[in-house]
Formats: structure tokens, sequence, C-alpha cells
């Protein structure tokens, strides 16, 4: 766990953690403290304007891979809401709630059902869809609550995608690597099978998703108007969606995150890979 000085107790409506009183001293401890549980490169900084080299004065996106505790995520800050700290809370939730923890209340459910002759597979899926719930839900009131306390925290917002990867018995004996995974927002992430092609597994939470829900566009009229690099040289009809392409319908820290949150698991064998993406 991180272990943050110059914090005070949150109140008690809010999660038991403890709320920021200084930005600079939150950035520079996590920074610090980060190091060991993310292995690979940090992320860079974002752009202040896409195509021009001015970068800004804070990177707003947290990544963790960590393969010890199967545990793999993005975090993107949004730019207009304070995002910084709404990435770094969340990440450093999901750490605490689906690492180590998450195995250990894993390992006493399969102990549990064996020993009352249950199915250990269908038992422990339940558990951990419920535990990626509670942890997103976790985060979200965390962030709100911070931001009640102290104005420079307010309002702060971040999308997400992550992965966790759990090893669990099946019913023939053996053992099977299952990938749980969700997202909130337009961080997306795709699963590539042992020579085969990437597929995009989640669904973005986006306006651009939702004309495509009510079929005034098509999937690929999506991808294009998201993937354009001017958006000005779209054709007519796909311009008037080129402004919404950047507005997300969901985020960690405001609306409704887990209203509908889907978690989805897939099944890996060897040679599979996965691939997160966040804007």
């Amino acid at each position: 766990m991180i272990n943050y000085p110059h914090m005070v107790a949150a109140p008690a409506q809010g999660v038991g953690r403890e709320i920021p009183q200084s930005k600079e001293a939150y950035l520079k401890l996590f920074e610090k403290e980060w190091i060991p549980f993310h292995e690979g490169r940090a992320p860079e900084t974002g752009l202040k304007e896409k195509g021009r080299p001015e970068r800004k004065k804070i990177c707003e996106d947290v990544k963790l891979k960590n393969a010890q505790k199967g545990l793999f995520l993005v975090t993107d800050g949004v730019s207009s809401s304070q995002g910084w700290y709404a990435s770094r809370a969340t990440a450093r939730i999901m750490y605490e709630r689906l690492g180590e923890e998450l195995d250990r209340g894993v390992e006493n459910n399969i102990q549990e059902a064996l020993r009352h002759g249950e199915n250990p597979l269908e038992r422990i899926t339940t558990y951990v869809v419920a535990q990626v719930i509670a942890a997103v839900e976790q985060a979200d009131s965390h962030i709100r609550a911070t931001g009640a306390m102290n104005r420079e925290f307010h309002g702060s917002t971040t999308t997400l995608s992550m992965a966790k990867l759990v090893e669990l018995p099946d019913t023939k004996g053996g053992r099977l690597q299952r990938l749980f995974f969700t997202n909130v927002g337009d961080s997306r992430i795709y699963v590539q099978r042992k020579g085969g092609h990437l597929e995009r597994v989640t669904r973005d939470d986006s306006l651009l998703q939702h004309h495509v829900d009510l079929q005034e566009i098509t999937p690929q009229d999506a991808d294009a108007i998201d993937q354009a690099p001017d958006p000005k040289r779209l054709d007519a009809r796909l311009s008037a969606y080129a402004r919404q392409r950047t507005i997300i319908t969901k985020s960690v820290g405001s609306g409704r995150p887990t209203e509908n949150l889907g978690v989805s698991y897939i099944d890996l064998q060897p040679g599979d890979r996965f691939v997160r993406e966040n804007e």
C-alpha cells in the first residue's frame, strides 16, 4: 500500500482514505512510490496541442504493468478537469484492491468452494467481477470526496482501462488463465490470439459510440472520424461528428461510471497477447 504523508483522514462519509493537502507533495511522492509497482517506461507528458511540440507541465496518464500480480491498467486523466489527480488516485486504488488483496480473496474462495463441493470456476468468476466493480466505485467515491474537501482537486476525472489475469482451476483438473477486463471512457483494450489479428474487446463510452448505437453512422465511419489526422478533411457527412470524437460519456470521478459497467473475461492460451490504448 502507498502511504502518503501531508494528508488528513477523509470524512466519515468518504471512503476511509487520506485527502491530499498539497498538489506538489502528492505528485512528488506518488512518482517515487509508483516506481516499484510499474514494470517498464513511465508514460510521456502529453502535448498541449496536437501537432505542436510544447508539452503539458504535468503528465495526466498513469500506466501499470505488474506481471507478478497479473494487473495491468492505463488511466488517462481528462485535461480539462484536473485529470492528473484522478488518474493517480484511480491507479492507486486499483493496485491496492485488485493486486495482492484480490489474490488472497481468490485463493480463499477456491478453498471454500472445494470444501463445499461447489464449482470454483463459477464462484471465482462472480467474485472477481464484483471486486472489479467495487474498486471502480471506491475510486470514484474517493475522487469526489477529495474534491469536496480541497478545491485544488475539485472536478478531477479520468478514463480507465484495466485487466487482471487470474489463474483458476478448470473443470478437468487443470488450470486456466482467465483475463478479466473493463473500461470507463475511451481507453481501449485489444486482444491478439496467437497468429491472429488485433481485436478490440472493449466498447467506448463516448458520443461517437452513441451515434453508432443510434445507427446514424457505422462503426467504420466512427473509426474514420476517430483516426482522421485532420478532421477538416473528412467529407461533409462525417465532419459533422468530428468535434464529438473526444467527448466521453463516462469517467471515474464524474457521472455514473459503474452504471451498466461491463466486466468481461476471456481465457488466454500460450502466445496470446493483449494491448491497452489510451487516446
